[in-house]
């Protein structure tokens, strides 16, 4: 028999500093840094949280396996004045290859259909194979755009088709 594990999606200013600060060292320690809140390199953890308490435009909210912090995910929303919503996620290194992500992104979809918060759509590294499959299989789609992320990464833009974004 399986046991299933709750899973939650909780404000990132709600949980401990010294997890988060423990969450970001592990992806430093693996050589990931640019892979999660790149904000802390420059920043101590009182100067984040802070700044994530006055951010109203971007949602950072840590994702709870079992009450450990196992992934965070980030939705910038109201950009352009508009209701929408930008996902990007990030998984532990060493809880990585378990299927958390796509439970991940189902809840930051869930947050955002319940805010109101539409179209729902992520920017991915063309190489990162592993990424592109997570959002495929939390049911995003390619729109079809491809662009230069940085002068060194191209991204392609995927989003939930529209029957998902107006559950």
């Amino acid at each position: 028999m399986v046991e299933m594990v709750a899973a939650e999606l909780l404000p990132l200013t709600s949980l401990d500093k010294a997890e988060v600060e423990g969450y970001w060292r592990e992806f430093t320690e693996n050589g990931e840094a640019e892979n999660v809140l790149w904000e802390l390199a420059t920043l101590s953890i009182d100067e984040y949280y802070e700044r994530q308490e006055a951010d109203r435009r971007n949602r950072r909210f840590g994702f709870l396996v079992g009450g450990a912090l196992v992934g965070m995910v980030r939705i910038s929303s109201r950009i352009n004045y508009e209701a929408n919503g930008k996902v990007g996620y990030s998984i532990r290194p060493s809880c990585r290859k378990r299927l958390y992500a796509p439970t991940l992104l189902r809840l930051a979809e869930e947050y955002c259909w319940l805010n109101g918060i539409a179209p729902v759509t992520a920017c991915v590294d063309v190489t990162n194979e592993a990424s592109l499959k997570v959002f495929r299989l939390a049911g995003f789609v390619p729109t079809g755009r491809e662009f230069d992320w940085t002068l060194q990464r191209r991204a392609i833009e995927l989003s939930l088709p529209e029957h998902l974004n107006n559950l």
